[in-house]
């Protein structure tokens, strides 16, 4: 496990396509070793799931991006059924199908999730994200709310480094003016919703408009 998260490691700093995807590809290898030698290890379907996922964040291909996920929603589905209440497997399948489109399968994962680790800051923030995905402001910000209760200072840093790692994607900015929302700085909202709108695509354009109502109405 070491090493394939060594490995895993390795692959995130590449730069470049190939060598990236070579490294990945040593770390599945590792991992797929392990799961050989422990064949019902939920722990391993698990890390296997979480390598596939990270692969399909790194990929910029559509197709081959897809690939990824749904094999990452494989491997999540196969670790629960081994352990079914590992919330971070049902945390980890609904950000994958999120990542696939996947908005209703995606909220019921995260909200098992959240269910099972209910102060665990990250799903709740997932949660989040899949509320707003299918348009549910309101209980989008419940969950926000409830991430900042449980620690303000880890909800800012996962949703600015989520913003920073990902600059073209308009629902990363989206989130981080969530927060901004809920912990009453709608100036801050208002600049991360405007960065939001220069990189949406015209689908994601009547949320980012509805919480720009929100943040003028806040002040």
């Amino acid at each position: 496990m070491a090493l394939a998260r060594a490995r895993l490691r390795q692959a995130e700093r590449a730069s470049e396509p190939g060598p990236r995807d070579r490294a990945f590809g040593r770390a599945e290898a590792t991992v797929v070793a392990a799961e050989r030698y422990h064949p019902g290890l939920s722990t391993l379907a698990v890390e296997h799931a979480h390598l596939e996922s990270r692969w399909g964040e790194a990929t910029l291909e559509p197709e081959a991006r897809r690939r990824h996920f749904e094999r990452a929603v494989g491997l999540f589905r196969r670790g629960l059924e081994l352990e079914p209440q590992a919330s971070v497997a049902h945390r980890g399948l609904g950000a994958a199908l999120l990542e696939l489109g996947e908005t209703e399968a995606a909220r019921g994962a995260l909200a098992e999730s959240v269910r099972l680790a209910p102060r665990s800051v990250e799903a709740r923030l997932l949660r989040a994200r899949a509320e707003l995905a299918a348009g549910e402001i309101g209980p989008a910000r419940a969950e926000v709310a409830a991430a900042v209760a449980v620690d303000a200072g880890r909800a800012r840093r996962i949703l600015v480094g989520l913003a920073r790692g990902r600059p073209n994607d308009a629902s990363a900015y989206r989130d981080l003016a969530l927060l901004d929302l809920v912990e009453g700085h709608p100036e801050r909202a208002r600049a991360a919703l405007q960065q939001a709108m220069s990189v949406a695509t015209p689908e994601e354009v009547g949320m980012l408009l509805r919480l720009l109502e929100l943040a003028g109405a806040s002040g």
